[in-house]
């Protein structure tokens, strides 16, 4: 994922998907329902998502990410199986509400270009050297 010009670090579809740079979800039994998977998207893309997101993030180059299925087996996110009916409810209004807007770039979404320059000086920092 390149962090300066993503738009979104989860998305929704209704048909089936194939691709060589994401990877998919989709509901296994019972206790995981399509509502579920729509609150974990809105959850991913929230600022505690991308932060989350960003915590297990391996940097390649610049501003590009590397994010393995270990990674994001690692993320800490929301316990959607958890959340009462009414919780879920209001959730999928919040989704429903943004499924079909143009979201900005994560950094103009966040104000996160300085936060990202910053953390980019402050890992070279730690592993070399400061610039």
């Amino acid at each position: 994922m390149r962090v300066n010009t993503a738009h979104a670090t989860a998305l929704y579809s209704e048909e089936p998907l194939i691709a060589n740079i994401f990877f998919g979800l989709r509901p296994r039994g019972n206790s995981i329902r399509e509502d579920h998977l729509k609150v974990l998207i809105l959850w991913l893309n929230t600022t505690w998502g991308f932060l989350s997101i960003l915590s297990e993030r391996t940097e390649t180059e610049g501003f590009w990410v590397e994010l393995t299925k270990t990674k994001w087996r690692l993320i800490p996110v929301i316990d959607i199986t958890s959340l009462n009916p009414n919780a879920i409810e209001q959730l999928i209004k919040v989704f429903e509400k943004y499924v079909d807007k143009q979201l900005k770039k994560i950094p103009e979404q966040f104000n996160l270009i300085l936060v990202i320059l910053n953390m980019r000086r402050v890992g070279s920092c730690l592993f070399g050297g400061c610039y």
